[in-house]
């Protein structure tokens, strides 16, 4: 059925002002008692998040996931549009970069809405727009032809192939959104660099209290074709594994290049700072011991930069990863950090000192900046601090570029290792910490704070290069295709 132009906008504008029967069932309860439709282990925590978002005046409303290829998230975006226009009654759009993929999505959301027991008022599957008698309202947009981002304003907004999104449409998206919104954003890991889409997303984790990010595998999709898919993917990975070994480029590439596929894992840009950092090495469980002595590193972080603690303790080489141990030289095992902003030192040392390991510190390095008066209160940031601590702080100019080379040598040789659950914002520098453009000598001073800390405590510590360049190679064996798998 399709409608004048005159008729169709004043029902559109009619629609605003209809006070619509709204289910008072949350999205999975209503999806199962309507669809007999349950969300998968990937999909499961994007929903709960979707249901506390819905159910609490401005808590999280936007949510970036980054999944493997044929995860199901094209499901995912359909099962949540069906919800937010039938069951809330919602006024949204469901957008990808092109007519043939937003067709994808809407095709089948048009056939389920048109079938449902709720009256339409307009069906026009051509222009991609159905609005129920109700007041919901699903459109089926682009962003290839970028005017089609105009309008009235949106109450949610699902992006799907969102490795595809570009600032400019991120913008003209964002300025369309209105009241309570929700914006889903999902896409798949770029396979060659890293997209403005994954980049954004991790910036914003862990930062804005409205957001959230999520990762899921393909293997998470219980689906038999694509289980089988996988399984042959895996044989291929072995085959070539026993083949060529472990170390070979080409296995390498081809292990990478399924991880980014199926996995969900982004690949690393090429202009980091700090590429020798692995994280399939250097991040792991790095619990505080009550026996060893604690450092500090600290960057004050000048707004808007981020105030930034990290606290190690060293322990003797090669143990965090089972190898020969050398007891006269050292590793640095992260165990803690604060990592906030807007903050006066007061504050920050006051935090600290709730900490299990605050007992433990035995010396602090701090940015040389902390020598500088602050206008405002007419004392240096190191005195505040030697104020209010009993260890030592110490603080010397450190070269950028001579600090940077001890923290790659570092991590380099497998000497410095993060807790996943106690230092995220530290391990998130490593991947957003980049060289200032134009340039290979300059590193940026975006995205630093925990990092620059780390390296002219290394720098203060333990001299510039105190660490030997090869890396430390690290395997294990891997028994079943479920074990968890550890390369370099």
């Amino acid at each position: 059925m399709t409608l004048s132009p005159l008729v169709r906008d004043a029902l559109g504008s009619l629609a605003q002002y209809i006070q619509a029967p709204r289910t008072e069932l949350p999205v999975r309860e209503w999806l199962a008692q309507k669809y007999n439709w349950y969300p998968h282990a990937g999909q499961e925590p994007v929903f709960v998040e979707i249901e506390r978002a819905l159910g609490q005046e401005g808590y999280v409303n936007e949510i970036d996931l980054v999944c493997g290829k044929r995860a199901g998230k094209t499901e995912l975006v359909i099962r949540l549009a069906l919800y937010l226009t039938l069951g809330l009654s919602r006024r949204g759009w469901v957008l990808a970069p092109t007519e043939r993929l937003a067709g994808r999505i809407f095709k089948p959301l048009f056939q389920m809405i048109e079938a449902s027991d709720v009256p339409i008022l307009e069906a026009n599957e051509s222009e991609m727009r159905i609005i129920t008698s109700t007041g919901g309202v699903l459109e089926g947009m682009t962003w290839g032809n970028p005017k089609q981002i105009e309008g009235e304003g949106i109450e949610f907004c699902i992006c799907d192939e969102s490795q595809q999104l570009t600032d400019d449409i991120h913008s003209r998206i964002s300025a369309r959104l209105v009241g309570n919104y929700l914006w889903l954003r999902i896409g798949s890991p770029a396979e060659e660099g890293c997209s403005f889409y994954e980049e954004h997303a991790l910036e914003l984790s862990g930062v804005l209290p409205n957001h959230r990010m999520y990762r899921w595998p393909t293997w998470l999709n219980p689906d038999a074709k694509i289980q089988q898919m996988l399984r042959i993917e895996r044989n291929n990975l072995r085959a070539l594994r026993q083949e060529l070994g472990p170390d070979h480029p080409a296995y390498k590439q081809r292990l990478g290049l399924f991880l980014r596929v199926y996995g969900g894992k982004s690949a690393r840009p090429s202009d980091l700072v700090v590429s020798s950092f692995d994280e399939a090495v250097q991040v792991r469980p790095c619990p505080f011991d009550a026996d060893l002595p604690v450092y500090l590193f600290v960057d004050p972080g000048w707004s808007p930069a981020h105030y930034a603690v990290c606290a190690y303790q060293p322990h003797p080489k090669g143990e965090a990863l089972g190898v020969e141990v050398h007891p006269q030289q050292d590793e640095l095992w992260q165990i803690d950090e604060l990592y906030v902003q807007h903050t006066v030192t007061e504050d920050v040392i006051r935090e600290l000192k709730g900490r299990e390991w605050w007992a433990n510190v035995e010396k602090a390095v701090i940015d040389v900046a902390a020598r500088q008066t602050n206008r405002q209160t007419g004392m240096r940031e190191i005195d505040v601090w030697t104020s209010l601590t009993p260890f030592p702080v110490l603080s010397q100019y450190v070269n950028l570029n001579e600090s940077v080379g001890a923290l790659r040598s570092w991590c380099a040789a497998s000497r410095i290792f993060h807790d996943p659950a106690k230092c995220p914002h530290t391990i998130k520098e490593y991947s957003l910490w980049k060289m200032t453009k134009g340039s290979r000598d300059i590193p940026g001073d975006d995205w630093n704070d925990a990092l620059q800390a780390t390296s002219y405590g290394l720098v203060k510590l333990y001299g510039h290069i105190d660490a030997p360049t090869e890396p430390i190679v690290w395997r294990r064996a891997v028994n079943t295709v479920n074990r968890r798998w550890a390369w370099n």
